[in-house]
Formats: structure tokens, sequence, C-alpha cells
């Protein structure tokens, strides 16, 4: 994945310093049953914006998610075109929120990175193409910093089981997940100090003391 289109994508979002009244939006990323939602929803009870996440969308939407594994390179580009325009829709939503900062399930990043977890199994490596198209979109949340939930495969699986939700298999599995992972850590590799990794393995409670600390002084 070429790092200066990246780092296009992201320099687009930077836009704090210049724009002071423009609000901070931060992403929550990392693997399912990280504690994304959970986290989103006290930094919410808080007072911080937020959005809906994709799930949400598609469920009022009465939608499916597309099929997985993707049958060829234009079935993989169809279902990329399909998280886009659920971020589109959420760009527009945010539009509508009045607070000075923003916290959002998931981003345009987990977009990119679900493609470089997908090619692990898929063999069809899109990823290239996914950042050129989203290179070239205006109307997307590019947050102005990430929070990286990082938790190893087996606490998701554990989490999933013991809270009975369904996730798909592939979403739990090593290739995918340690996919997944590397487009981040190559993320800040190319912006560094963009990503902050936080461990989720302990009590969610203390992963939100980290994370509301860490909130007060972005944009300083």
């Amino acid at each position: 994945m070429r790092t200066e289109l990246v780092r296009g994508v992201i320099e687009k979002g930077k836009i704090i310093e210049s724009e002071p009244k423009s609000p901070i939006i931060v992403a929550i990323e990392g693997p399912v049953c990280a504690g994304k939602s959970t986290l989103v929803e006290k930094l919410n009870r808080e007072g911080l914006g937020t959005v809906l996440e994709y799930s949400e969308y598609v469920a009022h939407a009465n939608q499916d998610f597309p099929k997985f594994p993707p049958t060829d390179e234009e079935a993989a580009k169809k279902s990329f075109e399909f998280f886009l325009n659920l971020e589109r829709r959420r760009s527009q939503d945010m539009a509508g929120l009045a607070q000075d900062t923003i916290a959002i399930d998931r981003s345009i990043f987990t977009l990119l990175a679900f493609e470089v977890g997908a090619a692990k199994i898929t063999g069809i490596d899109i990823s290239d193409w996914a950042v050129e198209r989203l290179s070239n979109e205006n109307n997307l949340i590019v947050p102005y910093h990430v929070f990286y939930l990082d938790v190893p495969v087996a606490v998701s699986r554990e989490r999933a089981e013991r809270n009975g939700i369904p996730i798909p298999s592939f979403l739990l599995s090593e290739e995918f997940n340690q996919g997944f992972r590397d487009f981040f850590i190559g993320l800040e590799q190319a912006m560094p100090g963009y990503i902050t990794f936080v461990s989720a393995s302990e009590d969610s409670n203390e992963v939100f003391s980290r994370l509301h600390e860490e909130l007060g002084g972005l944009g300083k």
C-alpha cells in the first residue's frame, strides 16, 4: 500500500490547527469485540458527539452486508463501495452535530484495513485501488486522531462467545486480524503520532479512563 496515498487521505482531515472552530474528530478503531461501541457510548454520555456505526445503518435500512468472501476482484470492489456509501451517510449525519469533539465507532481506515486483512484469506488484494478511491473522495470523515483498541484474537473470540454475539468466523481468524492490525501499524509509521494504541484486554472502565485522559490533550 502506497504510503503517500495514505498520507494524502489523512492530511485532508488534519484541519484543526488552521480551523480551530472545526470539531475534533477521533476514531475508535480495533478488531471485533474490542469494546469500541461500549467506549463510544460512554464518551457520548460524557457529552461527545457520535454517529451511527455501519451495522446500525444496515439494520435501519433492512439491508444485508455484502457476502464474504467475494467471488472476484469486481465483487470485492462492489463490497468496498457499499461501505464507502455508508461513510458518506455518516459524514452527512455528522454535519448536523454541534459538539466540539466527536467520537466515531470505526472510520474510513476500517475500510482499508479490512481489505488488507481480507486479502490474507481470499488472495484478492484491492488495497491500492481502495486507497486511490478514497483519495478522490471529498465528502468523508477523516479523523483528527485514531485510538486503536488492541486485543488478541483469543480475547475477541472469548467475548463473542460469552456475550452470544454472532460474528462471522473470518473476522475471528488470526490471518484476517493480523492483516487488519498491520494496516494500522503501517499507518502509524506513515504518520507518527497519528494513532494511539491502547491495550483493551483490561476492564472497560480502565480503558475509558485512559482515553478520556488522552482526549484532553488533543488539539492543544
